[in-house]
């Protein structure tokens, strides 16, 4: 048996997951910087978006992302790049665990680059685990993820959120292979 949700509620459903900071008068700002030294994570371990606030301290700032919610934070904007303390190795596997994509976003391409390396990955409305295995030609100190087409949940009428955001992250890992 199909479920079938309608269109303006599933985009509802994802207004909702994305959390009502607008709605409550507070602005959530873009996060420019992030502060070095939040908590202690290897590469293995990863960004905890869903878990903690901050970042951990192999990540030296961010652009692109939106504040922290218990279980996910979003990308805003059309995109999010992550710079690294220490320069990646030049073959791994990114790992991402995704919560899903908003709006436009929605089976849409998510493109990903790593120094000399280019991939791409797509997000349905549900949570989806994702490997890429990158190969760079020399060390890269930045992750960067393009968003098709970054909405805010205004501007689709499911909400007050003014954020233009795009896909949702749990957790961001490398792995070595």
């Amino acid at each position: 048996m199909s479920l079938k949700i309608p269109v303006v509620l599933l985009f509802a459903i994802l207004a909702a997951a994305c959390g009502n900071d607008a709605e409550k008068g507070a602005q959530v700002p873009v996060r420019a910087t992030a502060a070095t030294g939040d908590y202690d994570a290897t590469l293995s371990e990863g960004i905890q978006f869903g878990d903690r606030p901050g970042y951990p301290r192999f990540v030296s700032s961010v652009t692109g992302m939106s504040g922290y919610e218990p279980g996910n934070r979003w990308t805003e904007g059309p995109a999010a790049i992550f710079h690294f303390a220490q320069p990646l190795p030049t073959k791994f596997i990114l790992k991402l665990e995704m919560v899903g994509a908003f709006g436009p976003n929605v089976g849409k391409p998510v493109v990903v680059k790593i120094g000399s390396w280019r991939g791409e990955f797509t997000v349905d409305t549900k949570p989806v685990t994702i490997d890429l295995p990158v190969e760079t030609t020399e060390p890269a100190p930045a992750i960067e993820f393009v968003v098709p087409e970054p909405a805010s949940p205004r501007e689709l009428g499911v909400g007050a959120d003014t954020r233009k955001v795009g896909v949702g992250f749990r957790r961001l890992s490398i792995a070595l292979p």
